[in-house]
């Protein structure tokens, strides 16, 4: 996925018209520790993170979650 960024990368403004995976999830896979520090930014007692889900834009993926991942090589599932 490329993405292009024309300000902030933790900018959510457009995320409710990406489909998955977004920029915000894509960031928690390249930059976890910006990605923590972005959804811990709190504003009258609510966090980026809790804004972001309630506008019902995801915010990690179902690996980043800790479920576990498959990868098939020639015809073998090989789960990590």
């Amino acid at each position: 996925m490329k993405l292009i960024y024309t300000g902030c990368v933790c900018c959510g403004f457009g995320c409710h018209l990406e489909q998955e995976t977004n920029r915000i999830q894509h960031l928690a896979t390249i930059n976890n520790s910006m990605y923590d520090a972005a959804m811990k930014c709190t504003n009258n007692g609510v966090t980026y993170k809790e804004a972001l889900e309630t506008c019902s834009i995801p915010t990690e993926t179902w690996e980043v979650a800790g479920q576990m991942t498959m990868n098939f090589i020639k015809g073998e599932c090989v789960i990590a």
